[in-house]
């Protein structure tokens, strides 16, 4: 009997820190560590098991107010699902001028090994069949077959390939119908980006692709104080960066995105723009936004979708683009 009640106020106990700690995060986000680390707790799951263990205990969890840790646990689930539901523009017909753009973590074509042969050609067909005119990769194939597919369709293509001794294995692939050129390629410790040119009729849009490490026990700061460094770096150079996508392994929320979004980079995500859920990972639970698109003011969102496939295990964004009147 003792055993018993031991295990009962063990599960109650954990159920209050899961709880506090899933709060903390949501409130103090990745600014240190051990709040980075609660900032991955996902709200929703939270919530509902905070919920589940409260009304195993007739709502009380905690004695007094009763039903209380029932009604955090409701707010956990509104508050992730007002993080990740967005009711974007109504879909329409693609208009003049208008640049389509494809980011997905295609997982390796699907496969490490001789599997890819079976795999990569189905993935290759979904994102042929999103008609962009600029497409970018995460964790491409490996081999030649993502250089195949470009040469299939005529395009333009560059990659930017390597491991780091962490074990930290990047490919990131950027296809495009126009012409490209790669102005930077940077290794930055907890990632690695790519800064590239694209000539459109539209005029020049201006790319940098961000691959983050993968790492939910360290805070995200490095990663976008090289982001900044880079844009600022452009800047002097007399450039303006557009767009800023790729796999961030960073979820939607993360206090760097708060730099990217103010002034002067004043940058958008376009999944705010998505008729629907908007989280990129695990594909068959998505629950976390990691993946990402940033447009800046040059440029306005028309339109963004989610794509999936059976062989990743990441959504990836189909964004409509269009270029903003100069005044």
């Amino acid at each position: 009997m003792k055993g018993l009640q031991l295990l009962r106020r063990s599960i109650k106990l954990l159920t209050l820190l899961c709880v506090a700690g899933c709060v903390v995060g949501q409130v103090f986000r990745d600014r240190t560590l051990p709040t980075a680390l609660m900032f991955y707790f996902p709200p929703i799951l939270m919530g509902i098991g905070a919920i589940a263990i409260d009304l195993l205990c007739r709502g009380r969890t905690i004695r007094r107010p009763r039903y209380f840790v029932t009604l955090v646990g409701l707010l956990l689930i509104c508050l992730q699902i007002a993080q990740l539901f967005r009711w974007g523009p109504a879909p329409r017909a693609r208009a003049a001028g208008e640049i389509l753009v494809l980011q997905w973590n295609v997982m390796w074509g699907g496969s490490f090994n001789r599997e890819i042969v079976r795999t990569w050609p189905k993935l290759a067909a979904r994102v042929r069949d999103t008609n962009a005119d600029l497409i970018v990769l995460s964790e491409a194939p490996f081999g030649n077959e993502a250089a195949r597919f470009a040469e299939s369709m005529g395009w333009s293509i560059e990659e930017f390939r390597g491991a780091e001794p962490s074990g930290y294995l990047f490919r990131q692939t950027v296809m495009s119908r126009f012409p490209l050129r790669v102005l930077r390629r940077d290794r930055w410790g907890i990632g690695c980006g790519m800064l590239l040119e694209m000539d459109t009729p539209e005029g020049t849009l201006r790319t940098l692709v961000v691959d983050g490490l993968s790492q939910p026990w360290a805070t995200r700061a490095a990663l976008f104080d090289r982001i900044t460094e880079t844009l600022e770096e452009d800047r002097k150079a007399g450039g303006t960066v557009d767009l800023i996508l790729g796999d961030f392994n960073t979820p939607a929320g993360a206090v760097g995105f708060d730099r990217l979004n103010a002034a002067p980079w004043s940058f958008v995500e376009a999944s705010d723009f998505t008729r629907g859920w908007r989280a990129t990972w695990r594909s068959s639970l998505p629950l976390w936004s990691i993946d990402h698109v940033l447009v800046g003011p040059r440029w306005s969102v028309a339109e963004c979708r989610m794509i999936g496939a059976a062989q990743t295990d990441h959504l990836g964004h189909v964004v409509r683009i269009a270029r903003r009147e100069v005044r």
